[in-house]
């Protein structure tokens, strides 16, 4: 497959155009291979995950957290330079979809909703998405011909020419159609081009939704335990006796436990939780620090499936695991 391609059917369900302003997610390095045989899947562009995908000899390599937020020059050794000397090598890419796909409420950061039997999930806090585009054409006066032929264009939405300016409002699929209209009748001038944002309900941070059934506290621990193989949580506040509605946002998403519980969720789960935050959240209800790993290898390993299923026999897919450098340790008596 052709990287071009592989990386427009990645950004189908990671659109790079919802990320946050301060990612730096997308293509972090750009290989040498316009063949794409063997695609690597993995939370994060450590040295160990980026060597065992490459002794794959693999050539396109998804993370989800980029290499590094803030880029610079490769002055000293560190896992930075590793990273791209073993890359750059190799000839294959490293790609990474990070808050492009955090934002994707009905993708694979649903795994946690569909675990828990979760009914009617929302995003805790909608993004605007690109939804219609505006073509301009400055300083024109429109024939009729002209209006009556994207009136009957498919599917424009609206059109003006006002003020000596003429403006379209169309889906984007509509797009090529529009260029090829106004080209007939001005062929020496090029539309300016603006896409529109509106609110996404099914697009945003976090997922809310109720549990079907309600869960008592002790078969909601139970549960939540055997899901995310773990027997230690870190919660803070009151556990309630039914949780009914549940929030949760993989990866570091604290920020978003006073809007979860405005929501009317029960419980709010996410991971790395610092001791000022769990003072000021503590009296909204109860929050569970799964941990930033727990919560997001799951994804990246449903990521990971759904690119097998739409990829199918055209590349090779392989999850690899990648390790969490937290561990729990227990007392030990001193003798």
């Amino acid at each position: 497959m052709q990287v071009s391609l592989l990386k427009s059917l990645i950004e189908k369900f990671a659109d790079p155009r919802l990320s946050a302003k301060w990612d730096r997610g997308g293509t972090q390095i750009a290989g040498t291979k316009n063949e794409i045989e063997k695609l690597a899947v993995t939370l994060d562009p450590s040295a160990e995950s980026v060597q065992e995908a490459l002794n794959w000899k693999a050539d396109f390599i998804l993370t989800h957290h980029p290499l590094s937020l803030a880029p610079g020059l490769p002055d000293r050794e560190s896992a930075y330079t590793t990273v791209l000397r073993r890359v750059l090598s190799s000839g294959a890419w490293l790609y990474s979809a990070h808050t492009s796909l955090d934002v994707q409420t009905r993708g694979p950061v649903s795994w946690l909703a569909a675990a828990m039997d979760l009914e009617r999930i929302l995003p805790i806090e909608a993004v605007p998405s690109p939804s219609l585009i505006k073509l301009s054409l400055p300083g024109v006066e429109p024939p009729e011909e002209l209006l009556q032929a994207l009136e009957r264009a498919e599917p424009v939405s609206g059109i003006s020419s006002r003020g000596g300016s003429l403006e379209v409002v169309l889906s984007r699929d509509a797009k090529y159609l529009v260029c090829s209209i106004l080209r007939d009748f001005f062929p020496d001038r090029s539309a300016e081009l603006v896409e529109l944002f509106a609110l996404n309900q099914n697009c945003g941070y976090g997922v809310i939704g109720n549990l079907n059934p309600p869960l008592t506290r002790i078969e909601f621990q139970k549960k939540l335990y055997r899901i995310l193989h773990t027997d230690h949580l870190l919660t803070v506040g009151a556990f309630p006796d039914i949780v009914s509605r549940l929030a949760y946002c993989p990866g570091s998403g604290m920020s978003l436990a006073p809007k979860a519980f405005a929501l009317d969720a029960d419980v709010f789960i996410s991971g790395d939780l610092k001791f000022h935050q769990a003072q000021e959240i503590e009296a909204l209800g109860l929050t569970v620090d799964a941990g930033h790993f727990a919560l997001e290898e799951p994804m990246m390993a449903a990521c990971c499936k759904e690119l097998e299923s739409t990829l199918g026999d055209q590349v090779q897919v392989r999850f690899f695991p990648g390790r969490n450098p937290f561990h729990i340790s227990t007392r030990i008596p001193w003798e």
